[in-house]
């Protein structure tokens, strides 16, 4: 009874609501859609304040151990739990790692030379030398200012971005001026063998997946990339991709 005569409220309060709209006055589409939606669904994205409960264990020397649960509601305890929580999930699964190479080297502190050392003995690297696919080397050639160009007018503008960014808008409105510095820039990186710190940092968003929206378990990291590193991205993939066309194979 009473969930009908809330259905029936509701009803009533949207056909009032949608009676006093004055279709003159409705000049934005995107606008509108935005505004009337939530009549329509309950399924609206609310920008809630998270809320976790901890268990903790308080040590006591005369009598036993006592488990508590804490409330965390304040932002910088609440990204230092979450962070603790993303950064060791792989080691907590306590994964055995096998790795097939050759142990027979001296590790160094570069992290790509202790790889290309460690497998120099595997079959597929005997199998691209065999067929004498590396008798070039790959290396970056600048970028032109008209390949830049294009790259920054396909940026979706609906992708999420970071609170620091240059919103996607007005890097599109702007796209010749943003173009100019960005190839610059990108050649400079690439002339130097750098790539901009800045842009290899992410903002990530714990994101609710299941169950109970107070434990730390049950939301996922989304990481939101600079929108700017697309652009240097694609410019470098392209090249790469280039390159690795006629040694890869059509199924990779």
């Amino acid at each position: 009874m009473q969930r009908n005569l809330c259905v029936s409220m509701i009803r009533r309060e949207k056909k009032n609501y949608f009676s006093n709209i004055n279709s003159s006055d409705i000049t934005d589409n995107k606008k509108f859609w935005k505004t009337v939606k939530p009549f329509f669904t309950e399924k609206i994205q609310i920008k809630s304040k998270i809320t976790l409960i901890e268990n903790q264990t308080i040590l006591h020397d005369d009598r036993d151990d006592e488990n508590i649960e804490k409330i965390i509601s304040e932002d910088n305890e609440i990204s230092e739990v979450f962070n603790n929580y993303f950064i060791n999930i792989v080691p907590n699964l306590n994964i055995s790692t096998v790795i097939s190479g050759n142990d027979d080297f001296i590790e160094t502190n570069d992290s790509i030379s202790n790889a290309i050392k460690k497998f120099s003995d595997h079959p597929s690297i005997f199998m691209i030398k065999n067929k004498n696919l590396i008798q070039n080397k790959f290396s970056f050639c600048n970028v032109t200012f008209e390949d830049v160009l294009e790259k920054v007018i396909c940026l979706n503008s609906t992708k999420a971005s970071q609170n620091t960014d240059i919103p996607t808008k007005v890097i599109k409105t702007n796209s010749s001026f943003f173009a100019e510095f960005f190839s610059e820039n990108i050649n400079y990186c690439i002339e130097n063998s750098k790539f901009p710190y800045d842009l290899k940092l992410a903002d990530v968003i714990p994101v609710h997946k299941k169950k109970s929206k107070n434990s730390k378990d049950n939301y996922r990291p989304v990481s939101i990339l600079s929108n700017i590193s697309k652009i240097y991205e694609r410019s470098m993939y392209e090249q790469i991709e280039t390159f690795f066309e006629s040694i890869f194979s059509k199924y990779q």
